[in-house]
């Protein structure tokens, strides 16, 4: 991941990315210094990733990119660097005009399909959902596996040549019919602009998308987008892998290898989710294994409890325990009643006491 001009960083706005991709066996670098051949060569990787780039590369920066993938049949991940501050081409642009393509100097707009966050239709029409994937042509399939949609936050079209070859470039996103660019000549409405294009090039491969916030931190947070963003990433790192896995022939790279290759890639990702759900398992059984010792442990304490009986009566300590607190409780209930009826007898006594005083005293009155 190429960082010295870049504005992004892998473990600052790309976090989600980089967690997709070693979940699927990646290991993830960045590159923070000048692109030189030594140092491709000397950290020898699969793809090459270059997103936002800010300022445009040095000559030798250049020719280390283009051998690197044309000559090394390597992989090249070509994301954004279009600003609108910039009004103008993309320093990205000295990088993938040798391969065919060109982004556009302007941002595309799409107003009848608006990004949704957190269950709010956003009204920034440069904000907007992509929904067009070339699902037919074989030898790009695997990029857009599991992609229903995308968001799209702010970026331009990609122009292709005129009288391009499809078997070369393959497009492999497109905006809707109401996608367009107000501020370019190049795409007007009902231009289907692309977002998304696939280049074979030489011995090895490149891929271009047009917007490098779509892939950051800001704007892939499952908590308020509900897209396809960070697989479609992962996806397109699997395909530009693809001339690995299949070997270095000494060859343009051909349609047939990009097939062998995906079905390759996929069989190892195949093998990792197993790989996977083994070790989940495991972990399962180990809990299994855990609670059964808990549990055997219960029985063995509640087998000692009630092996815990009175030698005379046959009786379990914890019976007679229960007896007692009933014993108790009982005589307390007698001792309670006993007293209340002395209480209510004493009372009578009284009363009758009292009725003869009155009695005695009414008869003397009657004899004076």
């Amino acid at each position: 991941f190429y960082e010295k001009s870049s504005k992004h960083s892998i473990d600052r706005d790309y976090t989600r990315l980089k967690a997709e991709l070693e979940k699927r066996g990646y290991r993830v670098e960045k590159i923070d210094i000048p692109i030189t051949r030594e140092v491709l060569e000397s950290r020898n990787p699969d793809v090459l990733v270059i997103a936002g780039l800010k300022e445009p590369l040095t000559a030798q920066e250049l020719a280390a990119v283009l051998e690197f993938v044309m000559y090394k049949g390597k992989g090249l991940f070509v994301v954004g660097g279009w600003e609108a501050k910039s009004k103008g081409l993309s320093p990205a642009n000295q990088i993938v005009i040798p391969f065919g393509v060109m982004l556009d100097s302007a941002p595309l707009e799409d107003e009848k399909n608006p990004v949704v966050e957190s269950s709010k239709i956003l009204t920034n029409r440069k904000y907007f959902v992509i929904k067009r994937f070339n699902r037919k042509d074989p030898t790009i399939k695997s990029v857009v596996y599991g992609v229903r949609e995308l968001a799209f936050f702010e970026g331009p079209g990609i122009i292709l040549p005129e009288g391009y070859d499809n078997t070369l470039i393959k497009v492999v996103a497109n905006g809707s019919y109401d996608a367009y660019s107000p501020q370019s000549i190049h795409f007007q409405k009902g231009s289907m602009p692309p977002i998304a294009v696939a280049a074979l090039v030489g011995r090895g491969l490149v891929f271009v998308l047009s917007d490098d916030d779509m892939l950051s931190d800001k704007y892939t947070d499952p908590a308020k987008y509900n897209y396809d963003n960070i697989r479609f990433a992962a996806n397109i790192i699997d395909w530009l892998r693809t001339k690995s896995v299949t070997g270095q022939l000494p060859s343009e790279i051909s349609e047939l290898q990009l097939i062998i290759g995906q079905m390759k890639v996929e069989m190892e990702n195949m093998n990792t989710t197993l790989k996977e759900k083994d070790k989940k398992i495991a972990e399962l059984q180990s809990q299994v294994t855990n609670l059964n010792g808990l549990l055997s442990i219960c029985e063995e304490e509640n087998n000692r409890l009630k092996s815990q009986t009175d030698p005379v009566l046959g009786i379990s300590y914890t019976n007679w325990g229960i007896i007692l607190i009933g014993l108790c409780i009982l005589i307390f209930m007698i001792v309670k009643f006993g007293k209340s009826k002395a209480k209510e007898k004493e009372t009578e006594e009284t009363e009758e006491e009292l009725g003869y005083e009155f009695e005695e005293e009414e008869g003397i009155e009657e004899e004076k």
